[in-house]
């Protein structure tokens, strides 16, 4: 159910954009692309080296109609890149290695405020579809592997400030935090923040 709320969601982004013209004068197509770093809200026990920081990258794409604020549709794909825990227990002979990785396709909508000409403050919200992979590898003395995905209907949301370099051309720095479920793991949730820049084109 939630996958085909997603479709729908996707769906209805690109039936506004295709069917945009009765507000052409008020209104463009736009892409962008963010990039930047991915910190996964996850927590390791004592002893355990956790890597939670990773490159994050995402495109997307929509229509934004140009009123006193501006409104906009979206869609999309981010990867989150992935968290890794490393743990060694040298008494023991006990070591273990385990990796989760973040990524899915998104839609949403999103306001823009202009102030002091070029400049603007920004919000997005909408339907993510968090697709995770979890790898786990046990060593001695027991030499357990595990690998599992899933890929849940979930929620992101962020902020950003930037400027308008020209009518068609803007520059940003975002924040938006993906709600992450663990399916396989009795329906566990964190956070991922994103911190990036942003590139977006109007047409």
């Amino acid at each position: 159910m939630k996958k085909n709320v997603l479709a729908a969601g996707l769906a209805a982004v690109m039936a506004v954009a295709s069917t945009a013209s009765f507000a052409a004068d008020r209104g463009n197509v736009y892409v962008a692309v963010d990039a930047g770093q991915a910190r996964h809200h996850l927590h390791g026990q004592p002893g355990e080296s956790v890597d939670t920081n990773d490159t994050a990258v995402s495109v997307r794409f929509g229509y934004v109609w140009h009123w006193a604020v501006d409104f906009g549709v979206e869609g999309g794909y981010v990867d989150l890149g992935k968290a890794t825990d490393d743990y060694t227990q040298n008494n023991a002979g006990y070591d273990s290695y385990m990796s989760i990785e973040g990524s899915g396709p998104f839609a949403g909508a999103n306001v823009k405020y202009h102030f002091a000409d070029a400049w603007y403050v920004a919000a997005r919200a909408g339907l993510f579809q968090s697709h995770v992979k979890i790898r786990d590898h046990d060593g001695a003395p027991d030499g357990v592997a595990l690998h599992a995905s899933s890929s849940t209907g979930s929620w992101y949301a962020g902020v950003g400030v930037g400027v308008d370099l020209t009518s068609a051309l803007s520059l940003g720095l975002n924040y938006v935090n993906f709600r992450n479920k663990l399916a396989f793991v009795d329906s566990s949730t964190y956070n991922t923040g994103m911190f990036a820049l942003s590139a977006e084109y109007r047409f």
